[in-house]
């Protein structure tokens, strides 16, 4: 396999040239581009369909968390990702193609007409191809083209990316008998992206940002282009996670979860809306002296990778706050006689399990 990653290709402003990021040519099995910063070309990904023998196949091929953007060049020559646009007998089967987590934005003052965003590969057998949690943004065509018949074409899923200034009111292009009976395009988010600068080159996402959450979660992308760690569940669209800057949260009984959780006046109520959220690094959460949590005792998140954390910590007077796993069960109806002297526990949190401890006397030692 090949791994190409960590790179910084393109100029410094746009050209009219047809200039390539990334290039693939010949077979590519166990192939792996992540976290490249493409810029200024006309084409941040190229593929070449075949190569002499007739012979090239793919397997197993991953783009994720790069970014690609202000794409501009030679007149109709701009995309974000572009196959050879003959379908070619490639002499096997692309399959289990992953193109994830991207940026694709093609420059607004491009000298000139820019293209299709993704292109489809045009090869006469394709399954598994999957393009999913991407920015596509300002391709004047279409975000996606797919042209041409193919013998197969199957398991073809575009889902959850956003798209936004594309031709054809942000839908695909098909044409030339192009077989969409295997295409499942849904999930797809057409509004502004809300970057915090273009013009400054930061394609990070505002806090208001609708790419925010509206990903697919996706178990092989813990991290994003930054490395930080990408919700399990709803993930931020594009080459980015959208974490909140680096502030202090409060957490308290009696508090919102609803509320922002800056300050005392609005703060939290539950681990669990801690653990549910992802961090900038540098952030601190407090909880409250002389309360007691009776909750899932891990506290979660982090942000990933070294010197990258969240402090936990108390706030106010009193005792240390206590986060306890344990249950509350200290009301003469939480109890019945059982037989005799034995008492049982009919709490429905107690059903099919192992029980550690029971703590008598508010923990009184005799």
């Amino acid at each position: 396999g090949i791994s190409c990653y960590n790179n910084d290709i393109g100029y410094s402003q746009n050209t009219t040239n047809l200039d390539r990021g990334i290039l693939f040519e010949g077979t590519h099995v166990d192939t792996y581009v992540y976290n490249n910063h493409i810029h200024h070309v006309a084409r941040a990904i190229t593929h070449n369909n075949n190569n002499n023998s007739n012979a090239t196949i793919y397997n197993n091929v991953h783009v994720y968390n790069n970014y690609a953007h202000h794409l501009s060049g030679r007149d109709y020559q701009t995309w974000g990702m572009y196959w050879d646009p003959a379908v070619t007998s490639q002499g096997g089967l692309f399959q289990n193609i992953f193109i994830r987590h991207n940026t694709f934005h093609a420059s607004e003052d491009a000298p000139g007409t820019t293209m299709h965003g993704i292109m489809i590969p045009s090869v006469t057998e394709l399954d598994s191809w999957y393009l999913e949690n991407n920015i596509i943004m300002n391709f004047e065509y279409s975000p996606i083209f797919g042209s041409g018949a193919r013998d197969q074409a199957t398991n073809i899923f575009m889902r959850n990316n956003l798209i936004y200034g594309c031709g054809n009111n942000n839908n695909p292009v098909y044409q030339s008998s192009f077989p969409t009976a295997g295409v499942t395009f849904s999930g797809t988010v057409k509004s502004n992206p809300l970057f915090v600068s273009i013009s400054s080159q930061d394609f990070h996402v505002q806090s208001t940002s609708p790419a925010i959450n509206a990903g697919r979660p996706i178990s092989e992308i813990t991290t994003d282009y930054d490395g930080v760690a990408r919700s399990s569940t709803t993930p931020t669209i594009g080459a980015y996670e959208f974490t909140q800057a680096a502030a202090t949260y409060y957490v308290k009984n009696g508090g919102n979860d609803n509320a922002d959780g800056l300050s005392d006046a609005t703060a939290w109520a539950t681990i669990n809306k801690v653990n549910n959220q992802t961090f900038a690094a540098g952030t601190t959460i407090l909880f409250k002296r002389d309360n007691i949590w009776r909750e899932e005792v891990s506290l979660i998140p982090d942000v990933g990778g070294n010197n990258r954390y969240v402090t936990y910590g108390a706030y106010g007077t009193g005792n240390k706050p206590k986060l306890l796993g344990s249950t509350l069960e200290n009301s003469t109806s939480d109890w019945t006689v059982y037989s005799g002297n034995v008492w049982q526990n009919n709490d429905a949190s107690f059903s099919n399990v192992n029980v550690g401890n029971l703590i008598f006397n508010n923990e009184e030692l005799y």
